[in-house]
């Protein structure tokens, strides 16, 4: 079995970490097909966070996680903190198997997404 951990930053403000929380479960919608255990965690300012997250998927059974950094830009986190914390995932769980993605903003298609947006919005003409 395979587990998906969305990770954003995290914030003081309540909405915010609830619209992590909701697009966790969209996206584990999208993916029911596939298995894929989909979860979210915060770096900061709130809770879970991602080792956290970790343990309770080994804990359920879940051997081969993939870590998907919801951040726009490759910042301190994406850059250290991450690859810090698939490591320390890889030292405890030396028998499962960690990945990280490409970050939100390094994916190819971003670019589409905003000019999807505005079309929608009628800003294009």
């Amino acid at each position: 079995m395979r587990g998906l951990i969305i990770i954003a930053h995290g914030s003081r403000v309540t909405e915010a970490n609830e619209e992590v929380a909701r697009l966790s479960g969209e996206v584990s919608g999208l993916l029911k097909e596939s298995g894929l255990l989909v979860s979210f965690a915060f770096l900061g300012n709130a809770s879970p966070a991602p080792m956290e997250r970790i343990d309770e998927m080994i804990q359920n059974g879940i051997r081969e996680i993939v870590l998907f950094p919801y951040f726009l830009s490759n910042g301190r986190h994406v850059k250290n903190d991450l690859p810090e914390l698939k490591a320390k995932a890889e030292k405890k769980y030396p028998k499962a198997g960690f990945v990280l993605t490409t970050h939100l903003g390094g994916l190819e298609d971003v670019g589409k997404l905003i000019e999807r947006e505005l079309d929608e919005m009628g800003l294009m003409n």
